[in-house]
Formats: structure tokens, sequence, C-alpha cells
């Protein structure tokens, strides 16, 4: 059974601001957005792969190569993305 991959608000938020933040450095965020796309696919089919989050029921992916890291929770059909967080900030 597929599984299917949902971005709460905050993450898509999260993205919005990544990309208001390297806007004037030329393909930064679409090279991001890309690692982001390429683990979101890792996670989804390797959900336990993340360390177990700070958060209760969550896990944490860190980006490899960045300062970010995907915060999310896995529910038997269902990968919620809860935030793109940049390693310098707490949730």
């Amino acid at each position: 059974m597929e599984i299917e991959v949902k971005l709460t608000v905050d993450a898509e938020n999260d993205l919005m601001n990544i990309k208001e933040y390297l806007i004037n450095y030329g393909e930064a965020f679409n090279k991001l957005l890309n690692k982001i796309n390429a683990c979101i696919k890792i996670i989804k089919y390797n959900p336990e792969i993340g360390r177990i989050g700070r958060r209760h029921n969550t896990r944490e992916f860190f980006i490899n190569n960045t300062d970010y890291i995907i915060v999310y929770k896995c529910k038997q059909n269902l990968l919620e993305i809860l935030t793109i967080l940049h390693t310098s900030k707490k949730y």
C-alpha cells in the first residue's frame, strides 16, 4: 500500500521562509529543495530511518550537507512532514 506524504502548514511556511532567505543566492533554494524532496522519498520508504525526535511520536532526519532537519510523524499510511527546521532553531 502506498504511503501518502502530507506537508503541514508549518512545513509549507518553512519552505517559503527558506526560499525568501535564499532568494539572493542563485540556485541555492532549488538545490536545497531537491535535497529535501530526495530525503522525503527516503523517509517515505524507510520511515524508521530518522532518529527519535525531541517531541513525542516524532522523528528527525538530518539533510546531508545542510543545516536543516525534517521533523516528521508516520502513522500507518501517512507520512506527515511537521516542519523543516534550521539546526539553529528550536521547536
